[in-house]
């Protein structure tokens, strides 16, 4: 049989099958063990001729030569909130018990709420505040006692509700801080 697989002659005369000549020299492959020989030396390597002297093999590099980085752009901040002009507006509420009240709707341009829990220092009525309607007192949502103030940051949208308390609303005062242009 010839090396090209047929049963016909070969017509270069070659009688046995010819072993291709890498270009360079390849670590071993142990097949479930990478290619370390953990210092092991392999006998009758295939890969490396018997002619070939040391130097012509060892010291090849098969890596493209390190390309040298482009020096970046020199930028300087000069302002950093982009000239955002912005603004704020108050509005006052009277949470029931009944169900929670939507007091501040989503905005992508709002930045910060202060909400504030207006009633007198002695109200003993609890606003639980929350981003769901789905609040419920002493079970979720965030507490707001007499004269506390809690600070948010985002644009999402606040419900509200009334806990615990004798009375049958509780003031809550709000403040949203938003960008008015860009």
């Amino acid at each position: 049989m010839s090396e090209t697989g047929g049963t016909f002659p070969d017509p270069n005369g070659a009688v046995e099958y010819i072993r291709p000549i890498p270009e360079r020299s390849y670590a071993p492959v142990f097949p479930y063990r990478g290619v370390q020989q953990h210092g092991v030396p392999i006998e009758n390597d295939p890969w490396i001729p018997a002619t070939a002297d040391e130097q012509s093999w060892q010291g090849e590099e098969n890596f493209d030569p390190a390309v040298v980085p482009i020096a970046p752009i020199p930028v300087e901040i000069v302002n950093s909130s982009g000239d955002e002009i912005r603004s704020w507006r108050s509005v006052h509420f009277f949470i029931g018990k009944t169900s929670p009240v939507l007091v501040v709707g989503q905005n992508k341009r709002m930045n910060r709420i202060l909400l504030r829990h207006a009633g007198p220092a002695n109200d003993d009525g609890v606003i639980w505040i929350g981003h769901e309607s789905s609040i419920m007192p002493d079970l979720s949502g965030y507490p707001l006692f007499a004269r506390e103030t809690v600070e948010l940051y985002g644009g999402e949208e606040i419900y509200a509700m009334m806990g615990a308390g004798t009375g049958t609303t509780v003031p809550l005062a709000i403040i949203i801080e938003h960008t008015v242009g860009g």
